[in-house]
Parts: C-alpha cells; structure tokens; sequence
C-alpha cells in the first residue's frame, strides 16, 4: 500500500481510481465491506483502490466539543487499512482551507483533478463539502457530469444492527465490550413478528 499524507504528493492523477471516502475510525466490519468493493472495482477496471481520510477527525477542528473520542490511533488506523489490502491511502489534512471548500470544489479540485476518479464508493449516510452541502445524489448528479461512476451501499448490518463506529464508541462507554447487549436485543428484535 502506498501511504500519501497530503494530497499534495500526488504528483499526477492515480490510473483510474476507485475511491472510497471518509473517516473510518475502528475499521469494523461496515469499513472493511466497503474497502472490499473498492478493491474488487478496481480490479475490474485495472485501477487503483483508494481510501480517502482526514486527519485530524473533521469534528475536532470544526466543533472539539461534539468532536468523538477515537476508536484508534492514527498508526492503528493505518495499519488495519494497509490490512484490507487497498493501494492507496491518502490522508489528507483537514484544515480550514479543506473545511471551507463547497462539495462542488470538492468534487473537481480533489476526487477529479488530483486523484482521477473514475468510480466512488461511499456509503448510503455519505456527506461532504462545506456545511455538508453534498449527498449521494450530489455525487451522483457530478459523477454523470464529470464521467465518474457513483456507488452506494446500503448500511452493513447483521440482523437489525446496523455497524457503525458511533454504535461501538456507545457499547464501549457502556461497558459492553463483547455486544452482549447488543446481540441480546438484537436477537429478541429478530424473532420478534412484529419487529
């Protein structure tokens, strides 16, 4: 896996990018479903599978009071990425600059002019750009208007438990570092006939 800290050390656009976008924090299951379908996309179009982050977690420069306390360190992060197997990782800065750029900038300036989109994946709650002024129909709309493809996933769940870091950061606060509770309620939720 190549590792670029700043999108500045892209010297060129990546050979027909796959990308995926977003924090990633505790890569669990939902993260790794993802990191998969980039890597297998990529393999279909001789392309690069690439993972977008930031650092820091945008929350901790825009609002350090709502700012989540973190699943992994920064190196764990990495290394549990480098173990999905994707080509690139690029994590980029998250600056003041970055925060203020609108999802239109976004779109061109980074995922078109200096990765070289040819295809994003991104899960079904994906936001971005200033004021999170783009969606996944945002996306959708300048992926038909730049050539890129757009891709969404439905949320990864086993039952009716959706994986996502804010769930593991609320079962770890709790105490419940298997998901006992969890898989309880989530069991009784299954077989329920009216759940």
């Amino acid at each position: 896996m190549k590792l670029f800290t700043d999108l500045q050390q892209l010297s060129a656009p990546l050979r027909n990018a796959v990308v995926t976008i977003g924090n990633f924090d505790g890569v669990h299951l939902g993260h790794r479903e993802i990191f998969q379908r980039v890597i297998r996309k990529a393999r279909q179009c001789d392309g690069t599978s690439v993972v977008l982050t930031f650092v820091p977690h945008p929350l901790k420069l825009l609002a350090p009071e709502r700012a989540p306390k973190l699943l992994n360190t920064d190196a764990e992060k990495k290394r549990l990425i480098e173990a999905s197997h994707v080509d690139v990782l690029i994590c980029a800065p998250f600056t003041r600059a970055m925060a203020a750029m609108s999802a239109d900038e976004f779109v061109e300036k980074i995922l078109v002019e200096t990765i070289g989109v040819k295809h994003v994946i991104v899960g079904y709650d994906y936001s971005f750009g200033r004021g999170r002024g783009g969606d996944v129909d945002f996306l959708r709309r300048k992926g038909e208007e730049f050539g890129f493809g757009v891709e969404v996933l439905d949320p990864i769940a086993e039952h009716s438990v959706v994986y996502s870091s804010s769930l593991i950061r609320t079962m770890i606060c709790a105490g419940d570092v298997t998901g006992g509770a969890l898989a309880a309620d989530a069991e009784s939720t299954w077989r329920s006939p009216i759940g």
